[in-house]
């Protein structure tokens, strides 16, 4: 349970990057975990509308250029389709019988993920970045194994990140590279879809917010970002 592993440390801000790094890699574990078994909760449709939604679904079918890509696929149908207003991961923390008392912290959280455009700013720590989501400018720590070691610093990532101690965040798994070319793509296509510009994020509700997180990421595949994917 996440207040558990924080037990003996002052507070999230004056951790050493040691245990945050811990701590991340024991939330991962039970994300993927936790994201795995919310799956069962899909509705037959969800994965064909997920696709057809980030331009993935040809001739029937889902068509991945890179297998990694699944991972992008299923993030948005599990946190932004939504059913009776309510996303897969909502419905799965609904149900308690789903999970364990000590899980819910972790459940609460992924209920929490947001769709960020993440630019990795400098290294902050031992598999930390200095980041900034250019959706909303607000600033934080991304904790990334990965991505730390392989030193991308300026690139930003289409993602759904969650804060998991104070200003620390982590991604909830697949992200896809946003190169200039997609934002370039988003300008000339999002006004179409809502009649607004990407600067509009903060003030747009949960389905326009969906509807804008696919376009981007469907600019950025359409954009070579496959050949680019990070995964957490």
């Amino acid at each position: 349970m996440l207040t558990n592993l924080f037990r003996g440390v002052p507070d999230a801000a004056g951790a050493a990057s040691g245990d945050i790094v811990r701590l991340y890699q024991n939330q991962r574990q039970a994300t993927r975990r936790l994201m795995h078994d919310a799956m069962e909760l899909f509705i037959k449709s969800d994965l064909e509308q997920a696709a057809k939604a980030l331009g993935l679904w040809q001739r029937g079918a889902i068509v991945l250029e890179h297998e990694d890509l699944a991972g992008v696929v299923m993030n948005y149908a599990l946190l932004e389709l939504r059913h009776e207003g309510l996303t897969t991961v909502e419905r799965f923390r609904a149900d308690c019988s789903l999970y364990s008392p000590d899980e819910a912290a972790t459940v609460d959280l992924l209920c929490q993920a947001q769709f960020r455009l993440l630019t990795l700013n400098q290294g902050a720590g031992e598999a930390i970045l200095d980041v900034t989501d250019q959706l909303t400018g607000q600033n934080g720590r991304l904790v990334d194994v990965n991505l730390s070691a392989t030193g991308a610093l300026g690139v930003t990532l289409a993602t759904h990140v969650w804060n998991f101690a104070d200003d620390y965040w982590m991604t909830t798994g697949a992200a896809v590279s946003y190169s200039k070319a997609a934002e370039q793509l988003v300008a000339r296509r999002i006004r179409s879809l809502c009649r607004c510009k990407l600067s509009d994020w903060p003030k747009l509700g949960p389905p326009q917010r969906a509807s804008v997180a696919a376009l981007v990421i469907r600019c950025a595949i359409d954009c070579g970002s496959a050949e680019r994917l990070q995964y957490a």
